[in-house]
């Protein structure tokens, strides 16, 4: 049952009392004090919740909607809240608009890490507290970075399922996620991105410059066409990427991001490292499905850059093998291992770093990266590089080191500058000296009131 309650008045108070004169009825200790309006009802565990408002228009509106979805749930109607989580969850997740990559790794995180705890579970029934739990049970045994993607995708079905109106309120609100740790993998330096080079297959070394000397990202590199390579320009554009869907086979994609179709320059040893690569491998042309455009999507002869060695598009586990390999020689031949961790998608990380430390605008480093906002480039991708101390230190001196000292130096000890003979009033650190406070010679005699003057006056 849902009821609107008056809170500032009573219709048969328990003490006398007189009417308010504003609306002519027996006022309550809560009179004038919050909210007027309270909506009370009962959820369907039995728990009693209550809602206030300000208005009584907007009090009645809740309770209305309140009473339907309760009578929808007598009727056994869909939308009654007797939904389990599981029903809405696979309900969001076919209209959701995902990118391809997105869908799987959102079906993949419901089915391991959340329809495992909330699945059979009433969706109306899950409170504040069950939230919190799992968030605390999952954060034992996962980073909070893993924890805070798992967590917005349980965010998100709840979210949906109130705007339905499955749902009064969603439970995830105030939910206290872990901290992040901090911890972040540093990007190679030169000399180990060099040995990484050195340590690739001839046919990816490339690969390594075009990461750490342009910023692509993995499915750039090996989406990238010869059309799209101007090694007399210095540029590289992209215009799509290579995506590897869990089950299938690769495709050309758009990139990540709107902001990731872009053109950007080439380092002298980028060109020439891709002038090498080109020279000894000519680009090959290979059949792929093209979902550029999703709505007419195609198979077409890509002339690819980057193929494998059998001729055909890159699967993306099978260069997660290959690179471990080449860590593993890069480390044999360098005196400081590579950082553990380390992957292509790191020298796309210290590419970034390098362009922030050489104070390049935050703008230009966002448009050559790619990123959707200026606050990615820094919060995320920008790493303090060695050597930035002493780049730091040497700015700051630079700029204070040429000002000439205004501080005035110490006069001789008790003169005055230019009074020699004289005691000065400050001491040898330029501090004024404390002396006595000076009494007037002739004092001021004190005013007395006229009742004084005439008691005063009367004595013989």
């Amino acid at each position: 049952m849902v009821a609107v309650v008056d809170l500032w008045h009573a219709d048969k108070p328990k003490t006398p009392r007189d009417k308010c004169a504003e609306h002519r009825k027996f006022p309550t200790p809560l009179h004038g004090k919050g909210k007027r309006w309270q909506v009370r009802y009962r959820t369907p565990n039995g728990q009693q919740r209550k809602a206030s408002w300000a208005k009584r228009v907007d009090a009645d509106r809740h309770a209305a909607q309140l009473t339907a979805t309760a009578d929808r749930a007598r009727l056994g109607l869909p939308g009654t809240g007797k939904e389990t989580f599981g029903e809405v969850a696979h309900d969001w997740a076919a209209t959701a608009h995902h990118r391809q990559a997105t869908a799987e790794r959102t079906e993949r995180v419901l089915r391991l890490h959340i329809l495992p705890v909330f699945g059979t579970t009433p969706i109306r029934s899950i409170t504040r507290k069950d939230v919190q739990r799992w968030v605390a049970d999952f954060s034992a045994h996962s980073a909070p970075r893993t924890v805070e993607s798992t967590y917005a995708v349980l965010r998100a079905v709840f979210s949906e399922a109130e705007r339905e109106g499955i749902i009064d309120r969603s439970p995830c609100t105030r939910i206290r996620l872990p901290a992040p740790d901090g911890r972040r993998t540093p990007p190679p330096t030169p000399e180990q991105v060099a040995a990484l080079a050195a340590a690739a297959p001839d046919h990816y070394r490339a690969v390594v410059w075009l990461a750490a000397g342009a910023g692509l990202r993995w499915g750039e590199i090996f989406g990238l066409e010869a059309d799209a390579v101007d090694l007399d320009a210095g540029t590289v554009t992209v215009r799509q990427q290579l995506a590897n869907p869990t089950a299938g086979f690769p495709y050309l994609a758009l990139p990540k991001t709107a902001m990731a179709l872009r053109t950007v320059p080439l380092p002298g040893v980028t060109v020439e490292a891709l002038r090498a690569h080109l020279r000894r491998f000519p680009p090959r042309a290979v059949q792929v499905d093209d979902r550029i455009d999703v709505r007419r999507p195609r198979r077409r002869t890509a002339v690819l850059v980057f193929v494998s060695r059998e001729g055909e598009p890159l699967r993306h586990s099978n260069w997660a093998r290959r690179w471990a390999k080449i860590v593993e020689r890069a480390n044999a031949r360098l005196a400081e291992s590579i950082a553990p961790g380390t992957t292509l998608h790191t020298l796309r990380h210290g590419y970034v770093s390098t362009l922030v430390q050489a104070g390049v605008s935050i703008k230009a480093v966002q448009t050559y990266a790619g990123h959707s906002n200026p606050g990615v480039t820094l919060k995320v991708y920008a790493h303090v590089l060695p050597g930035a101390d002493d780049t730091a230190r040497a700015a700051v001196q630079s700029t204070l080191g040429a000002v000439p000292s205004v501080r005035p130096q110490d006069p001789p000890q008790g003169e005055m500058p230019g009074q020699k003979g004289q005691v000065s009033n400050r001491t040898s650190n330029g501090h004024r000296r404390r002396t006595a406070p000076r009494t007037p010679a002739c004092p001021v005699p004190r005013r007395r009131s006229a009742a004084a003057g005439r008691e005063a006056g009367a004595v013989p």
